[in-house]
């Protein structure tokens, strides 16, 4: 069941310089909803391994941590996310004027040696944050209602966690991207 959370209760990010070295978060999301929680997978155990008093066929393998965020895309909030999910990023500006700038974004997908790994921070109130290490992005995916606002689901798998004190969350000026100020074009 996913946790609903607000601006009290973020979504912390940040990208790793190695995989699953956890770092301090440095984009904030207003996540909708997140849900990041252990996983344990079972493995059975062969009878010659059990011997006479394991009666017990499953013990449980490595755990690795799961979940993932639902969000309103602002312009300054999904940097990290698409560089995870392709690999590369090249921007350019290709307007400017008073109300603001229009940049041109070229993401590339880059296999080796491999796609950056990200610190995902869950805060659970005032208290208390779950800080996953090592997470690679499973799924991004970005829906646009007819004249709404641009949302995305991020799904993940991470390798470790730990608990600790909440960043102390900055929150960008900017706003949502909605039906006119997001385009993409998906070349194969």
């Amino acid at each position: 069941m996913a946790v609903q959370i607000g601006k009290l209760g973020h979504v912390g990010i940040a990208q790793e310089t190695t995989w699953g070295t956890l770092v301090a978060p440095t984009r904030f999301i207003e996540a909708n909803d997140a849900d990041i929680r252990p996983e344990w997978p079972a493995r059975e155990m062969p009878a010659g391994v059990r011997g006479h008093f394991g009666r017990r066929r499953v013990r449980n393998g490595p755990v690795i941590y799961t979940g993932g965020f639902r969000f309103d895309v602002f312009p300054s909030n999904t940097g990290e996310l698409l560089k995870a999910c392709f690999g590369s990023a090249a921007s350019s500006l290709v307007n400017s004027h008073l109300s603001g700038q229009v940049f041109y974004h070229t993401f590339t997908y880059v296999s080796s040696p491999e796609l950056p790994s990200l610190t995902v921070e869950q805060n659970l109130g005032a208290l208390t944050a779950k800080r996953i290490g090592g997470a690679r992005l499973n799924t991004l995916t970005l829906d646009q209602p007819q004249n709404g606002i641009l949302g995305a689901d991020v799904d993940f798998r991470a390798k470790t966690e730990t608990l600790t004190a909440p960043a102390a969350a900055t929150w960008p000026t900017d706003r949502a991207f909605d039906m006119k100020d997001f385009t993409a074009q998906v070349d194969s």
